[in-house]
C-alpha cells in the first residue's frame, strides 16, 4: 500500500462536489430524495473532473468507493466488502472523523467522544473495522484536523505496526 497515493486519492476525494448546487451543499435541512441524488453523483464527478490529469488513473477507484459502506450500503452499490480498495476504505474512516469533528450547515461540530463512539459503533458495517481499530491506536489527537490526508497517514502507519 502506497502512503502517497492514498493521501492523494484523499485530497482529491470530493473534488466531484465542485458540480453539486452551492444551494445543496449548504443546505440547513435535510435534502430531499432529488437534492440527495444530485449529491451522491460527486463521486462519478469525482472521476471525471480527475480523469484529465496525466497518470491519475490509479486513483480512480479509490475516489469513486469511497462512500461505498463496508457491509454494501452507501454508494455507487456495486462494490462490497474486500472489494472495496483499501485506500478507499481508509478515505472513508478520515473523511467520517473530519465531517463529525467539523462545523457543517446543518449542525454543529461533534465532541471527540461522540464522533469516537459513532465510528465505533459502525466498524464492520459501515466502516472496515481493520481501519477503525488501526485509526484508534494512531492516537489522534482531540482537535480539528484541517487535512485528511494526515489521517490517512496515521492510520495507515498503524495499519504496518
Amino acid at each position: 500500500m502506497d502512503y502517497e497515493k492514498v493521501g492523494l486519492a484523499a485530497l482529491f476525494h470530493d473534488v466531484g462536489k465542485l458540480n453539486v448546487d452551492s444551494r445543496i451543499l449548504n443546505k440547513l435541512a435535510k435534502l430531499n430524495d432529488e437534492e440527495w441524488k444530485i449529491m451522491k453523483e460527486h463521486v462519478t464527478s469525482d472521476v471525471e473532473v480527475i480523469q484529465y490529469i496525466k497518470n491519475f488513473s490509479f486513483l480512480f477507484k479509490m475516489i469513486k468507493f469511497h462512500h461505498i459502506h463496508y457491509n454494501g450500503n452507501g454508494y455507487p452499490q456495486d462494490c462490497y466488502k474486500m472489494d472495496i480498495p483499501i485506500g478507499a476504505r481508509i478515505i472513508a474512516v478520515a473523511d467520517a472523523f473530519d465531517a463529525m469533528t467539523s462545523d457543517r450547515p446543518y449542525r454543529k461540530v461533534l465532541s471527540y467522544d461522540k464522533t469516537s463512539a459513532e465510528l465505533r459503533r459502525f466498524s464492520g458495517t459501515q466502516f472496515d473495522s481493520q481501519v477503525v481499530n488501526p485509526f484508534f491506536d494512531a492516537n489522534i489527537e482531540p482537535v480539528k484536523i484541517d487535512y485528511i490526508s494526515v489521517n490517512i497517514l496515521l492510520i495507515m502507519k498503524s495499519l504496518h505496526k
